[in-house]
Parts: structure tokens; C-alpha cells; sequence
């Protein structure tokens, strides 16, 4: 039995040896976005930003005019302040507007004035159509009328004065829209255009013609029924396997997003890569914004990781929402899947060189039993290894002892080894170091506001800013966000897909803001509630806008309201208005933007802001999740299980603008305090951080920031002793062990059966043999 193991055991030194290398010092990486990707910011290869100008407008600092709406335009400025033409009506209607021409320039100048259909690129960059094409849609309804003409004609020449002294050159040309009886429902775009062409020379001295332009959107919105869809189309999967780098694979998804309705569409993306026998990694393309009806943008997202050998579903999400919140709109996922196979080659060449060394020594042992049989033969043996000597006649059969034939070897010991080895390579392979974080570290979840872009990362949080415009430039815009890094500062897949499960979400789209006066035991930010309540009848205040969404200023006094929020009996009174559409002035006043000379509203949504509360107030941005929508779209609050909402605040000071701090009295913040985002009851036993969160816990402060109440920012009380059939610490990024065998390498499963069905064959077969040699 010795001899013949020999062989065997020599084989599963091989393997160990080739195991040890590929996996013991090799990090393996957690699956992460393109670092030239990040999920939570547009990138090269997610869905870019869709408020780009047109791409045809000469953007240099030469151009020396402007155009803008001018209906209703105050003394001391050239233009009323709307930021595009925007109208409703119907098939058959007519409506009637004003633009101004501005010159900038010590020269009168000529411009071509026009108006055109807008196209939307593959990339989502918003464009017009070019000066020599034809319009067919909302830029074909336009005509206007040159300064002296009784005319309307579709394009005109118009000389705008010089400037002079401190006046801007000005013309005023009025537009009328005539809509075909055969126009259809819905969102139709456009834009009105001033081009400057000139002669140049380029740098050989060669003549060339510039052509700037500048163009003013225009939206109008059809009487009759509206189609808020949009589509996935084409979706693709590839996967690319990197020689270089264990673990460094990547998949890489592409999808066309189509618009199939009829009002211009917003959508979360979710993507979702489905691993076998391995948690799913989640990443967020950068959300489609203000897509056309009938257009069609691209999105590409590389995710690079270590996926397990097999196959990978990536499943695409999209969360339609109308750019006009006043369309109703289900809001049900848009979900199309496609499957790849990941081939990582290093463990294809593994099992090759196991099937071979296998195949070897099954040649092995064959050609020794057959030398044996051989040799048996020779000497005179018959089948089953005994001599029968036959006696010559008259001779007696010799007396001499007859050599038995040598006992099979037993299987057992072959068995038994193959056990060993799996046993051997399975702790090889999971014990490999993997490189990777604890995410449920006791102060993450923890709300905070920071500028540009949503990262959820919590080196970024702002402590004193405003609302809209942060930054040094002032430029940038504020996001309520979630610390949802690891113990090592990053933020994951794993560490997202940790603080989603505790906040018993999803995604973030779930997830809305909302506001209180500060309480001091967390009873107005975590009030009862009962199923169906809105978000207006819980709270004191509520918005649109939620977690990672962006709250952006416009730089132009007289629509730089930043972001609205309402009461419910001013949200109320709105609806009953019939939803006008509104702007804010300079003095944040609301008017009526589609109303003849913007009179003041009478029923303003809400108030900006910049001016909702009194300065020096502190103030509690609650972030809670909802169930869905009323006929209004206004969110319906989640009950948690103690039937309180379920919500995590963060609470500020309110600063006053430096600019006209007597209208802007809320313009800034200053955080004071931040709560964790709560847990679910189950989730708190087995919760590394249930000393932080649990019962009768606080969060530690961020960048010195007093903790919360421990009602608002955990489970409720007498929650810590509830068992987590369902907890989240079945921890991801932690070196593996035979309890998170199967989230360990990817390899391991693989390799771990390959040799456990080698080992049972041989096996097997060994016994079989073993016991068809017996007599």
C-alpha cells in the first residue's frame, strides 16, 4: 500500500505547491467600480451630465452677445429672469413671448435669429439643430418679427447697437408660437438661436467662416395624455480577465436607455452583478437626466473585481421619474438581465494540469498492472494469480507449498488521502488573505452634507456651508449623504450593500429628506406614525429632493431659490391652484412664470430654502425612507417596528447669507449634530457596533459634532435583545475562514469539488476493483 501511494501523494504535493502560490501571497481585492469610474459621480464611462450647453455654440471668450426671455423684464435689468421659454398649451393653441437681443460689444452687430428642434446625443449632451436643417418639430411652430417689420417670418436679420458707457446694446423681437392641430401630447423641445458669423483667418492665413451661436430653450407641454416609460435596449455584458493581477477582473456592461413616452424623463440607475455562490456587487451609474421623448442615450460601466468562475448576471435597474414632478408616474423598476461567463485562466490552467497529472498517473498505473499481469503470465500463471500444477502420469503432484498471489491494496488508504487533500487545499485556499475591511465599523452610517458629488465618504463633510453653493468659488452644489465606508476608510461595495441593509433599503432611491425643529429627545424626528401618512402630514416641512440628490444654485439672483420647501398647507394650496408653474425673484418671492408679467403667486408651493427659517434656528434635516407615493407624488412615511417612522437626522444652525442677510436669513448651516442611519431589531445582538447603536447607545460626533439621542438614531427601545436570524454581520471584507468559506475566493469552490469528484472516482473505482479481485 506504500508503494502504490507513492505516486498519489507526489500529486498532491504538486497541487499544494501550485495552490500555495496562486493563492497565499496574492491579495485578492474587493470588487470596486473603475477607479476611472466612480458610482457616485458622473465619469467617463457613466452616463454624463445631460445640462450641457449646445454643442454647436462657440463657448470662447469672444462671444460678445447674449439672448434671453423678455416679457416682463424689471428697470435695472435686460432680461425677466426666466432660464428658458416654457409653455402649456395644445394642438391648435397660439402663444406669444418676447426675447432679448444684448449686445456686449463698442460695435453694432448683426444677428441671425431663428428657431430650431433640439436633439439629444448618444452621450445625453443637449444640442440644436443646425442653422441649414429644417425644423419639423416645436422649432417649425416659432415665427418672429424683426424691430419696424409687421412680418413674422421663421429667421431674420437684426442689428443690435453698440454698448454704451454702462448700457448694454438691446433689442427686443417678439415670438409667436402657432401649434399644429396634429401636434401630440406631451413634451416638445426646442430652442431660439442668435448667430454671429464672421470672417477669420486661421493659422496658415487661410480665410474661414465662425459661425457663434447662442440659443434659449424652449418646453412646450401638450394638452392630453402623457406616457411617462423608458426602455432598456441592447444590454450587453463582457468580461476581461487581467493575466497581471489575481483578482483584477473586470466586467464591463453597456445598455441603451430609450425614452418610449412622451414627457422628458429622469432615471436612477442601479446595476447589479449577480456572482454565483458570491454576494452581488452593486455600483450606480450616474443617473439619466432630462431625457428627450424618442431619444436614446448610451451608458457604459466597467466594474472591476474578483468574480468567481462561472457565470455573472449583471441586472440593469432603472427608476423612471418625470423631470416634471407634477406627472404622475409609476415608478416601478425597469429591469433587463444578460449573463457572461467568467473564464479567469490561471484557474483554467489549474484544473488542466490537475486533469493531466490525474491522467498520468491512471497511465502510470495502468502500465504497471499490465507489467504485472505480464510477469504472472510469464511465469506460468492463469487468471487470478494461481499455479495449478498438473501431474504427469504416473507421478505423484509434488507436495511443495503453492505461492499465493499478493492481496489488491486496499482503496482505504487512497480515500483517506484524497480527504486529506481536499481538506488540505480547501484551508490553503480560503485562509489566502484577501486584503479586505471590517464595513461594520461601529461610527459608520453616520449622516452628513458635503459639496460637488455624493461619495459617502465622510473626509469630505461640511461642518459650516450653504445651501447650494459651497466651495470656495461658490460653484459647487450641497449633498445629504451617509458614511458608508469601511473600517479602513473606503467605501465599498460590501460597506454600501452593509448600510443599505441596515436602513432596510435597497438603493437610496427610497430615501427623501425632510425637515423639524430640533427636539431634544428625537420625538419630532422620529414621530409616530401610521401607515399611509405623507411625508406633509408627519413632518413640519418636507422636499423633493433625498439622499445624494443635489441641491445646486443657479448664480442668477432671480432663479437661485436653490431647492423648495413646503408645508402641507402651502403644498395644499398649490394643488389647489392647479399646480402653477413657479420662479423665485431676487427676493425669493414665488411668481408665476407662465402668467403675463410674473405676477406674484398666490399660492407658492413653499418657500426657498434660503430664506424658510429664521437665522441662528437649529433645525433637524430628517432623512427617512418611504413606501410609495399619494396621488400628488408626495412620499407616504415608512413605519418601523416600534411605529415610529424610521429616519436618521442631522442637525444644523441656520446662517444667514452674507448677501442680503435680512431676505437670505437661512442661506448657510452649521452642522451641530449627526445620527447614524437606524437598524433594523433583528440586526442588533450579533452587531459588532451594538455598543454604539443598540440599546441605550449613542454615535460618537463627527469632526466634533455632539452625538443624537439614541431613539432617533438606533432601534427603539428593548429592540437590543432581539435575536438576528437575519443579521447583517455575516461580514464580507475580512480575511475568509471556513465560516465565510463561500464568500472567500473565488477559486475555491471550484477547484475544492474538482478534486472532491477526482477523489470520489478514483475512489470508487479503486473499490469496486478492490472487491471484484477478491475470490
Amino acid at each position: 500500500m506504500r508503494t502504490s501511494l507513492r505516486p498519489l501523494l507526489a500529486f498532491l504535493a504538486v497541487v499544494a505547491v501550485l495552490l500555495a502560490g496562486a493563492f497565499g501571497a496574492l491579495p485578492t481585492p474587493a470588487a470596486s467600480a473603475d477607479p476611472s469610474t466612480p458610482t457616485d459621480a458622473p465619469a467617463d464611462d457613466a452616463t454624463p451630465r445631460t445640462d450641457l450647453p449646445d454643442p454647436d455654440v462657440d463657448r470662447s471668450q469672444n462671444i460678445t452677445f447674449g439672448i434671453g426671455p423678455a416679457h416682463a423684464v424689471p428697470a435695472d435689468q435686460v432680461v425677466d429672469g426666466r432660464p428658458y421659454l416654457q409653455y402649456l398649451s395644445g394642438p391648435g393653441g397660439a402663444v406669444r413671448d418676447t426675447i432679448a437681443l444684448i449686445n456686449y460689444g463698442p460695435k453694432p452687430i448683426t444677428l441671425t435669429v431663428y428657431a430650431t428642434d433640439a436633439l439629444q446625443g448618444t452621450d445625453g449632451a443637449f444640442g440644436l439643430k443646425a442653422g441649414d436643417e429644417t425644423p419639423s418639430d416645436a422649432g417649425s411652430w416659432f415665427k418672429l418679427r424683426a424691430p419696424g417689420s409687421k412680418k413674422l417670418v421663421t429667421r431674420a436679420e437684426i442689428t443690435v447697437p453698440a454698448r454704451k458707457g454702462a448700457a448694454y446694446g438691446r433689442v427686443e423681437v417678439p415670438l409667436e408660437a402657432r401649434i399644429p392641430l396634429d401636434a401630440t401630447p406631451g413634451d416638445h423641445v426646442g430652442g431660439v438661436i442668435a448667430s454671429l458669423e464672421s470672417i477669420g483667418k486661421d493659422a496658415e492665413g487661410a480665410r474661414i467662416k465662425f459661425d457663434q451661436r447662442i440659443g434659449l430653450r424652449t418646453y412646450f407641454r401638450l394638452s392630453g395624455a402623457l406616457t411617462p416609460e423608458v426602455t432598456i435596449e441592447n444590454l450587453k455584458a463582457s468580461y476581461d480577465w487581467n493575466a497581471e493581477v489575481h483578482g483584477r477582473d473586470s466586467v464591463t456592461v453597456t445598455y441603451d436607455v430609450r425614452n418610449t413616452g412622451n414627457v422628458r424623463m429622469n432615471a436612477a440607475q442601479i446595476v447589479n452583478l449577480q456572482r454565483l455562490l458570491r454576494d452581488d456587487v452593486i455600483v450606480r451609474p450616474a443617473p439619466v437626466e432630462d431625457l428627450l421623448p424618442g431619444t436614446v442615450i448610451s451608458v457604459r460601466q466597467t466594474v472591476n473585481g474578483n468574480f468567481s468562475a462561472g457565470p455573472v448576471t449583471p441586472l440593469v435597474s432603472l427608476i423612471p421619474v418625470p423631470v416634471d414632478d407634477t406627472v404622475p408616474a409609476d415608478r416601478t423598476p425597469v429591469q433587463a438581465n444578460v449573463t457572461v461567463w467568467a473564464w479567469q485562466w490561471i484557474a483554467v490552467a489549474i484544473a488542466i494540469v490537475l486533469l493531466l497529472l490525474l491522467l498520468g498517473f491512471g497511465y502510470w498505473r495502468h502500465r504497471r498492472n499490465r507489467a504485472k499481469a505480464v510477469a504472472v503470465g510469464t511465469s506460468g500463471g492463469t487468471a487470478g494469480g494461481r499455479r495449478r500444477a498438473v501431474p504427469a502420469r504416473g507421478k505423484r503432484l509434488s507436495k511443495e507449498p503453492v505461492a499465493k498471489p499478493a492481496q489488491a491494496s486496499q482503496p482505504v488508504g487512497r480515500v483517506v488521502a484524497l480527504a486529506l487533500a481536499t481538506f488540505l487545499v480547501g484551508t490553503v485556499t480560503a485562509h489566502a488573505p484577501v486584503a479586505q475591511a471590517d464595513v461594520s465599523k461601529p461610527e459608520g452610517g453616520k449622516l452628513f452634507i458635503e459639496a460637488d458629488h455624493a461619495t459617502g465618504n465622510p473626509e469630505r463633510a461640511i461642518i459650516d456651508g450653504v445651501w447650494g453653493h459651497e466651495g470656495k468659488d461658490g460653484k459647487l452644489g450641497s449633498y445629504v449623504s451617509a458614511d458608508l465606508t469601511d473600517s479602513s476608510g473606503k467605501t465599498t461595495d460590501a460597506s454600501q450593500a452593509f448600510w443599505m441593509k441596515r436602513f432596510a433599503i435597497t438603493d437610496f432611491n427610497s430615501v427623501a429628506v425632510a425637515f423639524v425643529r430640533t427636539s431634544k429627545d428625537g420625538s419630532s424626528e422620529r414621530p409616530q406614525v401610521s401607515k399611509g401618512q405623507t411625508a406633509g402630514e408627519v413632518f413640519e416641512w418636507f422636499t423633493e429632493f433625498g439622499v445624494g440628490t443635489g441641491l445646486t444654485g443657479t448664480g442668477n439672483p432671480y432663479t437661485d431659490q436653490v431647492a423648495v420647501v413646503s408645508t402641507k398647507a402651502e403644498f395644499q394650496a398649490w394643488v389647489r391652484a392647479g399646480k402653477p408653474e413657479q420662479v423665485y425673484d431676487d427676493k425669493l418671492v414665488a411668481r408665476d412664470a407662465l402668467v403675463d408679467g410674473l405676477p406674484r403667486s398666490a399660492a407658492p408651493r413653499g418657500k426657498s430654502i434660503k430664506n424658510r427659517w429664521p437665522a441662528n434656528t437649529e433645525i433637524s434635516l430628517v432623512v427617512f425612507q418611504y413606501d410609495g407615493f399619494d396621488e400628488n407624488n408626495v412620499p407616504l412615511v415608512s413605519v418601523a417596528e416600534d411605529g415610529k417612522a424610521r429616519a436618521a437626522w442631522l442637525t444644523f444652525r441656520t446662517v444667514a447669507g452674507k448677501d442680503a442677510p435680512s431676505v437670505r436669513t437661512s442661506a448657510g448651516y452649521h452642522v451641530v449634530s449627526a445620527s447614524p442611519l437606524p437598524k433594523k431589531p433583528s440586526e442588533v445582538s450579533d452587531d459588532p457596533s451594538a455598543e454604539v447603536n443598540g440599546k441605550g447607545g449613542s454615535a460618537p460626533a463627527t469632526q466634533g459634532a455632539s452625538a443624537s439621542p439614541s431613539d432617533g438614531a438606533t432601534a427603539a427601545d428593548g429592540e437590543a435583545e432581539a435575536a438576528g436570524a437575519n443579521s447583517s454581520t455575516a461580514v464580507i471584507d475580512k480575511p475568509a475562514s471556513w465560516d465565510t468559506l463561500w464568500t472567500g475566493s473565488g477559486w475555491t469552490w471550484a477547484i475544492v469539488g474538482l478534486l472532491v469528484l477526482v477523489g470520489g472516482l478514483v475512489g470508487g473505482t479503486a473499490l469496486l476493483r478492490g472487491r471484484a479481485g477478491q475470490p
